[in-house]
């Protein structure tokens, strides 16, 4: 410690000397980066009426800064640069020891702000990894992704990692190291899981496409799910536009509806965890249901070539109860001899051993039906 020993001139007698306390100070922060302003913390000085000078020097060149409140701003420091601090202080007078430290401005670390995108990613999309990143010095940065999936690094990996690389469920970390030259700074662990794909469902269909009263209609589902998943389905029948209450199955009886009525369904899958959307189907309508005839038979099995024969059938069955408009036919040889139930041979010239046959095909104005022989 150096002791400055001041002698106060003046008329009155010579008094003891006034020894001014060497000043004492603290750098902070003790190795300063370009972020940091710089501090001096002064010991105190048990003087009164004490001024307190504080210059900075860069390399000894003329900045010189004095601070009531000694700071050396970041702003004006660079990497590298070599700085002097001289401190000092006045009482009564008079001037204390002149103290100085050198420093260097050393290079800051990087600031790294991590975020992925999409933020929330699902099995099916690419992991993006965006960085900003903030260096005081401006310096190039070398940046380093590292991956680490199900607790397995993947080592140095690209800033994307790829749908290819990752399942539903897969639980991953992602770091990153910026190295600017000089100071390796890592970011904050960034963690996460991969979502589940909702499923996609393209489309559903009914079949049949004309469906008449005795079908029932079917539902078949056009589906994908990117995670494997097993889908079950719900379903929403339409009636003529008007939902139909309590049908939830993926088949429809059409035993109890009318020629003319129009059917769709709605349906939406569900993979366990997530639904698809509702799809529509095409509408379908209910046609026409062809008759039928049942028991056709000629009355008289073995006539005479100059006999009256008749020829019938025991019932007509329509589902939409139009009306029996069916016609027999006489047949010889492949050639129609006569219509109508009755046939009067002698009027054919039926010779014996002709083989003649009764046809009739059951009609009901709009379609035919079955084709009943004998």
């Amino acid at each position: 410690m150096i002791l400055l020993t001041l002698y106060l001139g003046c008329s009155d007698p010579i008094r003891e000397p006034v020894i001014l306390p060497v000043p004492s100070f603290d750098l902070l922060p003790n190795v300063p980066s370009t972020r940091d302003d710089v501090y001096v913390s002064i010991a105190p000085i048990l003087l009164e009426s004490t001024e307190l000078e504080v210059k900075w020097f860069v390399q000894w060149t003329s900045q010189t800064q004095v601070l009531n409140l000694p700071m050396l701003s970041s702003m004006t420091t660079s990497t590298g640069e070599s700085w002097t601090v001289e401190v000092w202080y006045t009482a009564g007078g008079q001037e204390s020891t002149h103290i100085s430290h050198s420093f260097d401005i050393v290079s800051s670390s990087s600031n790294l702000e991590l975020e992925i995108a999409p933020m929330f990613p699902r099995s099916n999309e690419d992991i993006e990894a965006n960085i900003v990143v903030f260096d005081a010095d401006q310096e190039i940065l070398s940046v380093e992704y590292n991956w680490t999936i199900n607790g397995d690094p993947l080592g140095i990996q690209n800033r994307i990692l790829t749908a290819e690389q990752i399942e539903k469920g897969d639980e991953i970390i992602l770091t990153i190291n910026s190295l600017n030259g000089e100071v390796l700074t890592q970011s904050p662990i960034l963690e996460f899981s991969v979502r589940n794909t909702a499923p996609i469902l393209d489309g559903a269909s009914v079949n049949p496409p004309e469906p008449n009263g005795y079908d029932t209609l079917t539902v078949t589902e056009d589906f994908f799910d990117y995670d494997g998943d097993e889908l079950s389905y719900e379903y929403r029948w339409f009636l003529n536009g008007l939902r139909l209450d309590g049908i939830l199955t993926p088949t429809l009886s059409l035993l109890d509806y009318t020629r003319g009525d129009d059917f769709l369904v709605e349906v939406r899958g569900f993979d366990g965890e997530e639904y698809t959307d509702w799809i529509r189907s095409q509408p379908v309508s209910l046609v026409n249901t062809p008759p039928t005839i049942s028991g056709l038979s000629i009355n008289e099995p073995t006539p005479r070539s100059d006999q009256m024969v008749s020829c019938g059938y025991d019932s007509f069955d329509d589902f939409d109860l139009d009306l029996d408009q069916t016609d027999i036919l006489w047949v010889r040889g492949g050639l129609q001899v006569g219509s109508g139930a009755f046939l009067d041979l002698d009027a054919i010239d039926a010779v014996p051993e002709d083989r003649i046959f009764c046809v009739a095909t059951a009609y009901d104005g709009f379609d035919d039906g079955n084709t009943r022989f004998d």
